[in-house]
């Protein structure tokens, strides 16, 4: 059944009629994913309309007129919910160290005015490397560069130190931090609601609609599917921003099927799968008595050990490790359905054991989540943050509309690979200055749109 008038979804109301404009100039907008570069990208589109607007600051903002649609039945279900949540100033190529420090100082000044370690676990980290007998600072298999070598005391408490390793310091607290990733993003969500975005869970886009009028036009709606109920709404769109995740060509190419552009994602996405322990009920490892954070990177020690493992602040403790690369893997439908095999559990579980000391059970340290996150990247390694030329999106476009683009547009944010998390809210600052005609903070001409067709 399609709806196209007033529909409450929600709790939010989809009105059916697109006006032209809304608070702060801004064109009514859907996003495509609710993971952190969704999110970050409506937040920071709310706040430009709030700001420009009568309503100010006020908590309960305004109807800014910003979707979030995703097909999950959850905010964040695929990899920024499941990440390890570390930011970081090091380790980018030069084209994009600009963004890694803008994104790093929006989580700070967040932090600072949101009482961040609170709200979502924000801390300062030390990321540690470990080797086996000699210090190997160039060892490929390490994703940063070493500084220097340290003591086996400096190592946090934590860990099962053999005397046998060597040590060195890739990183500190001036460098690096951390959040909570799920709790981060259920704050940003939080924060979008106050300021007036509605969100469309268990959605699926469906069609886009072309504004009748030829002197405007551009998009005037998306037709998007709901689960549950089973219902169609109509939802006015100007602006239309893709950031699905390892999922967004894949809805780029079934909403513009005619478009002279593919986008490519990489033959083998980095997967990996990753485990949650508790504290110890009995125990004094607590990140507030460290000072910091700690994550240590054990994969030097050798070519079966593919492991990254890091203390939240409040104790709790992350292990990751990768998929093996030679099997390849038909993306799940929905970022619901990207589960572990209690087999993998296991077998990570099992060389975690290795490292730390898990403890009898109700004792020690108890696996509290597990999970497995793609993370999504292009075939030419780049994300992609732009505007998509109307003339490619259709090519078959009245000729008058061939060399101008209309009002609003197709936005692509996505493909940031194992840094979607680190790099997220800059992101989400830089699209929202693109969608708004800004001058973006950091130039975006590396992330560019490849493959258009001939």
């Amino acid at each position: 059944m399609m709806k196209m008038v007033a529909t409450s979804v929600s709790g939010a109301v989809i009105s059916g009629g697109p006006p032209l404009r809304t608070q702060g100039g801004v064109l009514p907008t859907v996003i495509l994913g609710a993971g952190i570069l969704g999110l970050s990208t409506a937040y920071h589109l709310a706040l430009a309309a709030n700001e420009s607007s009568s309503v100010g600051h006020s908590r309960h903002g305004g109807d800014v007129n910003i979707v979030v649609a995703d097909p999950a039945s959850a905010i964040c279900s695929g990899a920024s919910g499941q990440c390890e949540g570390a930011l970081g100033l090091f380790g980018f190529p030069k084209e994009i160290t600009p963004l890694a420090e803008l994104s790093y100082r929006l989580y700070a000044r967040l932090a600072e005015e949101k009482d961040g370690r609170r709200q979502f676990g924000y801390s300062p980290m030390i990321l540690h490397a470990i080797f086996s007998g000699k210090y190997d600072p160039a060892n490929p298999r390490l994703p940063f560069p070493v500084k220097r070598q340290e003591d086996l005391s400096d190592l946090p408490c934590w860990l099962k130190v053999q005397s046998s390793w060597a040590a060195g310091l890739m990183g500190d607290e001036s460098v690096a931090a951390r959040v909570d990733p799920l709790r981060f993003c259920s704050f940003l969500h939080e924060e979008c609601t106050k300021l007036g975005v509605r969100f469309l869970l268990n959605s699926e886009p469906v069609r886009v609609h072309r504004a009748d009028d030829e002197s405007v036009g551009g998009l005037s709606a998306i037709e998007i599917e709901m689960h549950s109920p089973d219902e169609s709404v109509r939802v006015p769109c100007r602006n239309l921003v893709i950031s699905a995740g390892s999922w967004s060509a894949k809805v780029f190419s079934s909403l513009f099927p005619s478009a002279k552009v593919e986008i490519h994602m990489a033959d083998q996405q980095n997967v990996q799968n990753w485990l949650r322990f508790s504290k110890p009920l009995a125990s004094s490892d607590e990140a507030s008595d460290l000072g910091a954070c700690q994550q240590v990177w054990l994969s030097p020690l050798g070519d079966n050990v593919d492991l990254h493992m890091s203390s939240f602040e409040d104790g709790d403790l992350y292990a990751a490790g990768a998929i093996e690369q030679g099997n390849m893997e038909s993306l799940p439908p929905l970022p619901d359905l990207v589960l572990p095999s209690p087999e993998e559990v296991e077998k990570l579980k099992g060389l975690v054991s290795q490292y730390v000391e898990l403890g009898p059970e109700g004792q020690g340290r108890e696996l509290v989540g597990s999970g497995r996150a793609y993370m999504p990247g292009t075939s030419h390694g780049k994300p992609i943050m732009t505007k998509v030329p109307w003339n490619i999106l259709f090519p078959d476009s009245e000729e008058g509309l061939q060399d101008k683009d209309p009002d609003g547009g197709v936005f692509m944010n996505f493909g940031h690979d194992l840094d979607g998390f680190t790099l997220g809210l800059g992101s989400g600052k830089v699209m929202a200055e693109l969608i708004l005609g800004r001058q973006p903070s950091v130039n975006l001409s590396p992330f560019g749109l490849p493959g258009l067709k001939a």
